[in-house]
């Protein structure tokens, strides 16, 4: 998973960017796996709070509720 937080890193200069990756961390996550579940967590922390860019927001609020989904079903 580290691989995905690299990901988000290197696109922290574009609000859209960071968006769109955070969505593909998401989809990526393996729900089985406590280690890419807790960096998930860690990534949306990070990027959920009133210091980012709406776009992100939202972004990150939607990816937790599709991840959340996703656990559901498993």
């Amino acid at each position: 998973m580290g691989y995905l937080d690299s990901i988000v890193a290197k696109f922290e200069v574009n609000a859209n960017l960071v968006a769109l990756s955070i969505k593909l961390v998401a989809l990526m996550v393996d729900c089985g796996n406590v280690n890419d579940v807790a960096k998930f967590g860690t990534i949306a922390r990070k990027y959920a709070y009133a210091d980012q860019k709406e776009l992100v927001r939202v972004a990150t609020v939607k990816s937790v509720a599709r991840f959340l989904e996703r656990i559901g079903k498993h």
